[in-house]
């Protein structure tokens, strides 16, 4: 099934790191739409090494450590190949010889405390007492919201969601036009850096959505986090996440490309925050359907 209208099903790699022990805690609502993650290559690493979940654990800067990564990998910091004030905005990476155009994001506001969140969320709640009166919020007694109105909800998190690739796009778009590469192809890394008012699996239908429309610019989107365990169904260990989706135009050979530099950030990832004991690969890409993300303390 296709995750989207442009984007495709195909065989990626989806990265896991797992530490053991943790507080599965409240119940996050699941969000089904017409996006399916690619049946994708989960590679599990366990280790009894990895602190307690409800021990404070150091956070990781995004930007600082992708630079070192980078670094280690043999790519490009692109801003060290430009002019300190240059004509345009330009993505931040190239990796694989210029062969791939990456542009970093990552989501750390939590989106639910705009104005216009939650001037929609009102609206939303004032159709939920119109459809049943009776219906309050499990905090005070009541029950859940109707299983109807959670994609009006979810949906409300797609404007910024969607500011955020716009400004993507053009940065890839502009940085391969002035470095003349044409043939390169667009990776979009979106890292959750503590973003937990949304499942995985929803973020990642959102930006698939907004994708299969608009910003032809990016080839291939990878969703992953790394101040962020999530849990995953059927595992006891929480997990960091790698999970690739590719447009429907992308070439096969960009999955083995992205498949690559999962594996060498997963290798990087080792080095950094520990060791890891089991590491493994399982084509299985319901394997992260209905995960969600763990509240762990600085």
């Amino acid at each position: 099934m296709p995750l989207a209208r442009l984007y495709k099903t195909v065989s990626g790699v989806s990265i896991l790191t797992a530490l053991k022990g943790h507080d599965p805690g409240r119940t996050m609502p699941r969000y089904k739409t017409a996006f399916r993650p690619s049946n994708s290559k989960l590679i599990c690493m366990k280790s009894p090494l990895f602190p307690s979940w409800s021990q404070p654990i150091n956070f990781l800067p995004v930007e600082a450590t992708f630079d070192e990564f980078v670094a280690s990998f043999g790519g490009e910091k692109i801003a060290t190949r430009l002019p300190k004030s240059p004509p345009f905005s330009n993505a931040d990476y190239f990796l694989l010889r210029r062969t791939l155009v990456v542009e970093l994001k990552s989501i750390e506001t939590e989106f639910g405390g705009s104005r216009a969140f939650m001037a929609g969320f009102d609206e939303t709640m004032r159709d939920v007492l119109k459809a049943d009166p009776t219906w309050r919020p499990q905090l005070f007694g009541g029950k859940p919201i109707p299983k109807e109105f959670l994609p009006k909800i979810i949906r409300l998190y797609r404007p910024p969601l969607a500011r955020i690739l716009k400004k993507a796009n053009a940065q890839i778009r502009e940085t391969k036009k002035h470095f003349g590469l044409s043939t390169a192809h667009g990776v979009l890394f979106m890292v959750n850096d503590r973003f937990l008012e949304l499942p995985p699996d929803s973020v990642r239908a959102l930006i698939a959505s907004v994708l299969a429309h608009s910003y032809s610019s990016i080839d291939c989107f990878v969703y992953l986090t790394l101040n962020t365990y999530v849990e995953v169904p059927s595992s006891e260990y929480a997990h960091l996440l790698w999970v690739p989706c590719y447009a429907e135009k992308a070439p096969d050979f960009l999955v083995d490309q992205i498949n690559h530099v999962g594996r060498a950030w997963f290798d990087f990832l080792d080095k950094k925050i520990g060791p890891v004991d089991v590491r493994a690969e399982v084509e299985d890409g319901d394997f992260v359907k209905g995960a969600r993300g763990i509240r762990i303390p600085n």
